[in-house]
């Protein structure tokens, strides 16, 4: 006697702590390196040149890189990645289907055609076990070959994907550097060019001992270093990785937000999902 198998019900549950482990590891990432940056871990020692026209920054004997680093934000990157995956899951069996093996969501950075292998679809674009035409159009819609302009979903999924590959396959390469930030009493956290008769020139070089880091031009000259300049250093990408020389902070936080909210456009297949 055969026995009828269950009608699965699709969950939105699955995806959604995903995304929220995904924060849970941007966040220690954040939380540890800003443990780092409270303190006096990094130093930077000026030297006065032209009669105080010229100060240069160097590092003075920073703290070595943390390999966890990497490995939080490759945690990070990979669950999110995973999310997506769980929602083309969810989808089949939201539209009735089987989802298999090879059920997952496509990003593809090439328009596809007729002639991929296996696929005999006039629209080759597809989840495997198939999902609601709706959906679907969705998904095509962010494609990385329909744009990936900045700030485009596009630009986005390509991002958590080349980011996603190379975690999978090599070690997440991450270095400390001053990315054009510093503050000194009385003036907000700047960007290039100025603050006051200052001029901030950042070489945004990895800190490293005795690495110039910084260079900043005074008219009328100072002098004396001015005792209240505080630079802020972030973690970048390193030396070939997609995005190198970003801040990795804000690559991971670009990302989140954008695929976090995208994410949850699907709820509407989803009848269990709260609103």
């Amino acid at each position: 006697m055969s026995r009828k198998r269950r009608r699965q019900v699709a969950s939105f549950h699955g995806i959604e702590i995903k995304i929220q482990r995904s924060y849970v590891h941007f966040n220690e990432l954040k939380r540890d390196f800003d443990r780092r940056t409270k303190g006096d871990a990094y130093r930077f020692v000026p030297e006065i040149k032209d009669n105080g026209a010229k100060h240069i920054f160097r590092a003075d004997h920073p703290p070595a890189d943390s390999d966890d680093w990497g490995l939080l934000a490759g945690d990070c990157v990979h669950n999110l990645r995973s999310a997506f995956d769980h929602l083309a899951w969810q989808l089949v069996t939201s539209n009735g289907g089987q989802p298999g093996p090879t059920t997952s969501f496509p990003i593809w950075s090439r328009r596809p055609t007729r002639h991929i292998p296996f696929v005999r679809s006039a629209n080759p674009l597809r989840v495997a076990g198939g999902i609601a035409p709706k959906a679907l159009s969705m998904i095509e819609a962010v494609q990385p070959y329909k744009g990936t302009g900045p700030g485009s979903m596009g630009q986005i999924l390509r991002h958590l994907a080349d980011l996603e590959i190379l975690d999978k396959h090599k070690q997440f390469i991450t270095t400390t550097s001053v990315v054009g930030r510093a503050n000194t009493t009385g003036q907000t956290v700047i960007s290039n060019p100025s603050i006051q008769n200052m001029r901030m020139k950042f070489t945004e070089k990895p800190i490293k001992h005795d690495q110039v880091v910084a260079i900043a031009f005074y008219d009328p000259p100072l002098p004396q270093p001015d005792p209240n300049l505080r630079f802020t250093p972030a973690i970048t990408l390193g030396r070939g990785m997609p995005l190198s020389g970003e801040t990795l902070e804000g690559v991971l936080w670009a990302i989140w937000q954008r695929t976090s909210t995208y994410l949850t456009t699907f709820k509407e297949f989803f009848p269990n999902y709260p609103n």
